[in-house]
């Protein structure tokens, strides 16, 4: 597979040089503007849990070396756990239940460890009792977000309370819901607690590349369907640049990251150097 790769490359390049000189005649520049060839290497950062029924957690993806990662948990069955702490590849690593991780140029694991702690109910004869009520914290999607806080605790009515979710990669939050009304539309909030048990929902998008970054050729999230069939990078342009995307990728094994409807220019279902030749022919005004 790499030979026959290496054979298409090969006669891409051939291709190329031999329009050379009537593009030179034509006073066109190929140079691809911003370097797009350079690739941008990401590494697997799992975030998992030593109990899944314990805990949900958030901050897996492939990031580049250098990024900065926010790792949460959150326990899902109320105060039947604790929070203890995380190890990174096995070995102890920190305490804090929410924190900050700057990538580096290697795989690593994250694992979040809760104890056991059964709920003691409370005793309504004490001085200092106070009616509480259930605070269930779920998410929309299921299992895409962690909260800054364990669902299910018991907490006083009409007390203020700080509500925070943190969602995985390419999920984008989209407000806190009570059933069908919308509570609040800020992944950070205080909340009163009313006189009876309520269970609070965050709703996601799911967004499998960065709005953040639509024009970036050497982004693996940079591909955008702005309906313009070729324009890979969604400049908005179909060109050269467009071509290079599409044969890096395809040469990197990762033309899964391309948008299928816009990078498939012969519509046979797979992105590969064929759809790039077709882009620099169209380019070239050969077809």
């Amino acid at each position: 597979m790499n030979m026959r790769k290496t054979i298409i490359a090969a006669a891409l390049l051939l291709f190329v040089g031999s329009s050379l000189p009537a593009i030179a005649q034509s006073g066109f520049d190929p140079t691809p503007p911003a370097d797009p060839q350079v690739p941008i290497f990401k590494y697997q950062l799992s975030v998992v849990a030593q109990r899944s029924d314990a805990c949900y957690v958030s901050g897996s993806g492939k990031y580049a070396e250098g990024t900065q990662v926010t790792i949460n948990t959150s326990a899902r069955n109320g105060t039947n756990y604790t929070f203890s702490h995380w190890l990174k590849d096995g070995e102890y690593y920190t305490g804090q239940q929410q924190f900050t991780y700057i990538t580096t140029n290697q795989a690593v694991t994250f694992m979040a460890v809760w104890d056991f702690t059964p709920n003691v109910p409370d005793d309504p004869t004490s001085p200092y009792f106070a009616p509480k009520h259930i605070l269930a914290l779920e998410s929309d999607p299921a299992d895409c977000c962690a909260f800054n806080r364990a669902s299910g605790l018991k907490t006083e009515e009409e007390s203020m309370v700080t509500l925070s979710v943190t969602p995985n990669q390419y999920y984008e939050f989209t407000g806190w819901y009570n059933g069908t009304t919308l509570v609040n539309s800020n992944a950070t909030f205080s909340y009163q607690m009313p006189s009876e048990d309520v269970t609070l929902t965050a709703h996601f998008e799911y967004h499998p590349f960065d709005p953040t970054t639509p024009g970036d050729p050497n982004s693996e999230q940079s591909s955008v369907d702005n309906g313009i069939v070729g324009d890979v990078n969604g400049d908005s342009v179909v060109d050269i640049v467009d071509a290079v995307q599409i044969i890096n990728a395809y040469l990197s094994n990762t033309t899964d990251v391309l948008n299928m409807r816009l990078a498939d220019m012969n519509s046979d279902d797979a992105i590969d150097i064929v759809d790039a030749v077709i882009i620099i022919n169209q380019y070239l005004g050969k077809e």
